[in-house]
């Protein structure tokens, strides 16, 4: 498994169930990285997409707890024991863990890379990844430039610094190998 995040300074994800940037760029980068393959988010995190909807042109996979939701155009698994058995279904594909907070923290021990984008500001966040530069199992492999845009929703269009980077874990556990509780 892969994961996808864009965070600040300080391993910030999101505030008030938000993304903390809206970088055009970075959404191309997130679009070409994750189409034709799969997605796997919370429910929380699917309700930011436009009209709490799937994304297009890629399989979706919902965890969640809730056993009434209900989605036509996504998988829904709620445990990691039913995301383990629906990933059979689908060998060779990649997958990418797109969030939010809890997915992350939940899957990051099965996955062996993680696709940073490092927007070089502090935000007021309230919800974080962890700081893979923190973690001894974690090795950067690549660092693109430092390129700069404006994220969509800033009228004023201030410049913002980010960077791609590329992560490695050193020892991934095996999906389905000490599967921890689903937390929603």
């Amino acid at each position: 498994m892969n994961l996808i995040v864009n965070v600040d300074l300080d391993w910030g994800i999101g505030k008030d169930n938000d993304l903390l940037f809206h970088l055009p760029a970075d959404l191309r980068q997130f679009k070409r990285l994750t189409t034709g393959r799969i997605i796997v988010l919370g429910r929380k995190t699917l309700d930011t997409f436009p009209g709490q909807k799937p994304l297009r042109n890629r399989v979706n996979i919902v965890l969640t707890r809730d056993k009434n939701r209900v989605l036509s155009d996504a998988i829904i698994c709620h445990d990691h024991q039913a995301l383990k058995k629906e990933l059979l279904h689908h060998p060779g594909n990649s997958v990418f863990v797109v969030g939010g907070e809890s997915i992350y923290r939940q899957l990051l021990p099965f996955c062996n890379r993680a696709y940073v984008t490092r927007v070089y500001q502090r935000m007021n966040a309230d919800a974080f990844f962890p700081d893979l530069d923190s973690m001894p199992n974690w090795k950067k492999i690549a660092s693109g430039p430092v390129l700069t845009d404006y994220s969509r929703s800033d009228e004023n269009k201030t410049v913002i610094p980010f960077q791609y980077l590329l992560y490695q874990q050193i020892q991934s556990k095996r999906f389905g190998q000490d599967i921890p509780a689903h937390e929603d």
